[in-house]
């Protein structure tokens, strides 16, 4: 027994042990900063992840992109803070999960989970445009960075500007080095993360007109000025090791403790929210051919071997070629049968009573009756030609103005590509006779005749929406006609119990002063009288009572004392005489 005892004990310590070290949770973070001030600003995160995942013991380790890296493939961390850029980068590299959380910082107390980068020159400079860039000085914090480089480097590919006839310097220095640096002249321009310069100027730091922004783009609903779109903030991740339960865990605690928690409080801290799409980082990188996307750099060939290297290749691809032509003949009669197909297409688009238009490139190149018809137009060719934005009013229910909007919808076809993707969201049109259209819009990406383009289905919802505010009229109308019946019973039911008192108490006198002169009958009909005004009296309580039932509060206002007074006494007068009393 004793022996089983000593087993079970020694089961327990491991088992205990165990829980101990499992209750350790290794965070790596990228520094941005040197050590001192890195573990200072990532010191609200610690305390923020000490507070959401209160069942861990949570150790940050803060290092630089190498040091990072090298913690990442021996698995000395379980999870990663870093760089977006930086994330999928050790995703395709390292197999590290989809992002469980975004990191979000504050402005004026609200959370922002999206970040961007800005172009800034001296306020006298005179680099105002992207292709003023040309041939000038750029600093910039490091290659990596998607805010403080990359993001930038896209807009410049996007214009159509070479980035090697710009003469970028990288000294792996932090954004307040950048703006020191342009401001005293050593650079012509640098690269930012946004909220960098509105953060010194804040702080008198920076004068407000030091610097200069180049190529301004204009975001709804972002505190800060841009030179780029905004990209998703910094990703949480985890490394392979962990298992799903534990992942799943972990990211619950995470996103239950929600934002603006008490832990890890601080001016740029907001928390941590559900993960942001980050396919447009993904898509930058590809766009751009950097790691881990770089391209392949073409390698010259010996074309006097190439026979004797490739001639067995070269003889099956002529075999290949033979094939092919036979197969030719073959595809002729299955072509027959896709111009049917064709067919029944174009008779279903153009008959259709539902709006279905076809778009490339932001632009309606084709559409069906109902579509002109519904937004009031006369033919097909009036609406050819037009994009999504220019039938809109500026701004779209949702507070997104209509060309950003549109953009989004667009990018997120892009990204999925012509795999059978579909998005869907309602739209406001402006028809062409002044009045708003509400339409849910589904846009499905396909290829036709080889050409990849976009059907556009859309479907009249304004009807609908009118019903459904003609109900919330009505219902609102209900509620105040229910309110007023309320109030109506209560002070009808309170009113009435006065003037019956004052019956109640003459009857009373009656009884009292005639009694003995009344026969039977009499002072039966004076009893019937006054349980009657009692019966009375008790249903206008029990009317009173009902109509105090989740009855509002009236408004306060001033009355007269003295009428209150007054209408007191006239209902007390039979009491008052009856007991001969005097009221002073």
């Amino acid at each position: 027994m004793l022996k089983r005892l000593k087993t079970l004990a020694l089961i327990g310590g491991c088992l205990l042990t165990w829980q101990a070290q499992a209750a350790v949770l290794q965070v790596g973070v990228l520094a941005e900063y040197p050590h001192r001030d890195a573990e200072a600003h990532w010191a609200p995160v610690h305390a923020y992840l000490d507070a959401a995942l209160p069942e861990h013991e949570v150790q940050l380790r803060i290092v630089r992109h190498l040091e990072l890296e090298n913690l990442v493939r021996q698995s000395q961390i379980d999870l990663l803070l870093t760089d977006p850029a930086h994330a999928v980068l050790l995703q395709h590299q390292r197999g590290l999960s989809a992002p469980l959380a975004t990191l979000n910082i504050q402005h004026q107390g609200q959370p922002l989970d999206r970040q961007a980068g800005v172009i800034v020159s001296r306020g006298s400079s005179s680099v105002h445009t992207l292709a003023d860039l040309q041939g000038r000085q750029v600093a910039a914090v490091s290659r990596s960075s998607l805010t403080g480089y990359l993001a930038q480097l896209y807009q410049l590919h996007e214009a159509g500007i070479d980035p090697n006839r710009i003469h970028f310097e990288f000294a792996n220095i932090t954004h307040e080095q950048v703006v020191d640096a342009v401001v005293s002249g050593q650079v012509d321009a640098g690269f930012l993360r946004a909220g960098v310069m509105e953060a010194l100027q804040q702080g008198g730091a920076l004068e407000a007109n030091a610097l200069r922004v180049v190529a301004p783009v204009a975001v709804v609903n972002y505190p800060y000025a841009t030179s780029t779109p905004l990209y998703p903030h910094w990703p949480l991740v985890a490394l392979p090791h962990l298992d799903n339960h534990t992942l799943r865990s972990l990211t619950a605690s995470l996103l239950g403790y929600g934002l603006n928690g008490d832990a890890g409080s601080a001016d740029w801290l907001a928390g941590f929210s559900v993960p942001a799409n980050y396919a447009s980082v993904e898509l930058l990188l590809r766009e751009l051919g950097v790691a881990p996307f770089e391209s392949a750099q073409p390698q010259g060939l010996d074309l006097s071997g190439l026979w004797a290297e490739f001639q067995w290749v070269l003889l099956s691809v002529v075999a290949l070629l033979l094939f092919l032509l036979l197969v030719l003949f073959a595809s002729i009669r299955s072509s027959r049968k896709a111009v049917l197909a064709g067919e029944r297409f174009n008779q279903l688009y153009n008959n259709s009573p539902e709006p279905m238009l076809i778009m490339e490139e932001e632009q309606f190149i084709d559409c069906n009756e109902a579509a002109y018809r519904l937004v009031g137009y006369e033919s097909r060719e009036s609406l050819i030609g037009l994009t999504p934005v220019d039938l809109s009013p500026p701004q779209q229910p949702d507070g997104l103005s209509s060309a950003d909007k549109s953009a989004l919808f667009l990018q997120r076809l892009s990204r999925q590509g012509f795999s059978g993707g579909m998005e869907k969201t309602e739209w406001v049109f402006e028809h062409k006779g002044g009045r708003l259209l509400t339409v849910e819009v589904t846009m499905m990406p396909f290829s036709m005749k080889e050409q990849s383009v976009i059907l556009v289905v859309w479907h009249d919802l304004t009807d609908r929406k009118e019903a459904e505010k003609e109900l919330l009229r009505q219902k609102t109308a209900l509620q105040e006609s229910n309110a007023e019946l309320e109030q109506f019973a209560y002070v009808a039911s309170h009113d009435l119990r006065q003037p019956l008192r004052m019956i109640s108490s003459y009857l009373q006198l009656l009884d009292k002063k005639h009694s003995e002169r009344m026969d039977e009958e009499s002072r039966q009909m004076m009893r019937y009288a006054r349980q009657g005004a009692k019966r009375l009296d008790q249903m206008l309580v029990s009317l009173l009572d009902y109509s105090r039932v989740g009855r509002k509060s009236e408004a306060r206002s001033m009355t007269s004392s003295r009428q209150a007074i007054d209408e007191a006494l006239k209902f007390l007068q039979p009491a008052i005489e009856d007991r001969e009393a005097q009221i002073r």
